[in-house]
Formats: C-alpha cells, structure tokens, sequence
C-alpha cells in the first residue's frame, strides 16, 4: 500500500515537470517527498532537541556543550541536491542523521524528513554521496536506510552505514571513577556490492578482503604490495576498488 503511495505521488512529480518544463522546487516537491518527523532524543531528566544542536552547536565533535559526539554526517547544514530518476533538486539545507538514519532538509524554516522513494538516485551533501540501499537480509526493502557512497558507480562499489545510540551521563561513584557525560556514540561499518551482487560486509582479514576480486586477484595482490597499501585503511580500500573499477 505504501508503495503504491508513493509510486503515484512520484507520477504526479513527473507529470508537474514536464508540464512546467522545468526542475520542481523543494517547495512544490515537499508534499510528495517530505514528511514531519520528531528529533528529540528523550532520556531519564529531560530531551535533547537535535535541530537545536544541529543549528547552534559551535564544536564538529560535541552537537551539546554537555554530551559527546556528533550524530550527523556534516558539520551543521550542508548544501547539496537530491537526483531523482528525470530531475535534480538542489537543497541548501540539508543532512543525514545518524541516531534516526534519515536525511533531513531544512525548508524555508520547516524541518521535513526525506522519503526513501525508488525514483531518488542521489543525495549529495557537501560533495558527500548518500544513496538509500536495502539492509534486509531478504531484499525486502524493509531496511531502506540512506547510507554513504565512498567510490563512484563502477564493478564494485564501497558504501559506508553509519549507527548512533544514546548514551545517558553517568554519576561519580565513589571510588570508581568519575562522572561521565552523556555521549552519542556513532558506529559504521563498511560495506560493498560487487559486480551489482547484494550488499556484504567488507572483510577485515587481507585474505578474505583479496577474494572480493576474484576474477583480478593477482593485479590487486601487485596493487596492493606496490602501493603499500594497508587494506584495513578506509582510503585505501576506496584505493583499491576504484584501481578495481579501473582495470
């Protein structure tokens, strides 16, 4: 139901385009694309609202003077645009939080929420790549999520998937240590698709990670050993498979 949804407001979005003959504003796209959506994070004494941080803080690492971490993938708003299937919109507000996993877009003052739609190719936000990819192990698109691209398109294709949580603060006891603050704690993980097979997990031993390339491991093997690459670097990952890409 909520697929074909959205496949007719996507119809709706083109028929305005061609009509108008011109790329749609995020103003006339926002009742088809966008959503309101909460960003308090709520614990035991009180929220923290992450518009709030996201607009005032003044530190990449802390998003409150009070808790560690920064749950965002740019430092305050970024710039950038969302391609879809005909047309290119460009935001001048715009970021993927990590603690909920959506992209969110500040318009004119409205803070909305992204829908994954099939018909949004690209997010870019300041020169980043955000691609929506299906997590669910059953290719149910259950798990959508916007998740980083590191390389562009080619045989193999590096994706970074970003997790946040948050940690409450917690008190001195004595003689056990100090008070800690509150902190987000933002994990990723690097994953990859190769020759448009499904999302896996980029494997941490050098052995495991050289079988990705089975049909170039020798070339990969000299490329790696040559360039002193360390394969549990990620610039040198994203080295190795655009090398990848380019044989």
């Amino acid at each position: 139901m909520e697929r074909s949804r959205y496949l007719i407001l996507t119809v709706f979005l083109l028929i305005s385009f061609f009509v108008k003959g011109q790329v749609p504003s995020i103003q006339e796209q926002q009742h088809y694309y966008y959503v309101h959506t909460n960003y308090d994070v709520d614990y035991k004494t009180g929220s923290y609202d992450l518009i709030n941080g996201l607009e005032t803080s003044t530190n990449p690492d802390k998003l409150f003077h009070d808790v560690e971490g920064y749950p965002f993938l740019v430092f305050g708003w970024g710039k950038g645009e969302i391609t879809f299937d005909n047309s290119r919109v460009p935001c001048e507000k715009l970021n993927l939080c990590f603690y909920n996993q959506n992209i969110i877009v500040n318009n004119n003052g409205q803070i909305v929420n992204l829908i994954p739609l099939d018909s949004i190719k690209t997010i870019t936000i300041n020169g980043k790549i955000v691609v929506y990819r299906d997590l669910s192990k059953d290719g149910s698109n259950l798990k959508k999520i916007p998740i980083e691209q590191l390389n562009n398109d080619g045989k193999a294709v590096l994706y970074k998937n970003y997790t946040c949580r948050f940690k409450s603060a917690e008190k001195a006891v004595s003689g056990y240590g100090g008070a800690k603050e509150a902190q987000f704690v933002v994990n990723n993980e690097l994953l990859c698709s190769i020759n448009g097979g499904k999302l896996i997990s980029v494997p941490q031993k050098k052995e495991d990670f050289i079988k990705l390339f089975p049909d170039e491991v020798e070339k990969i093997k000299d490329f790696i050993q040559k360039n002193k690459i360390n394969p549990k670097k990620e610039k040198d990952i994203i080295a190795i498979f655009n090398y990848y890409n380019s044989l």
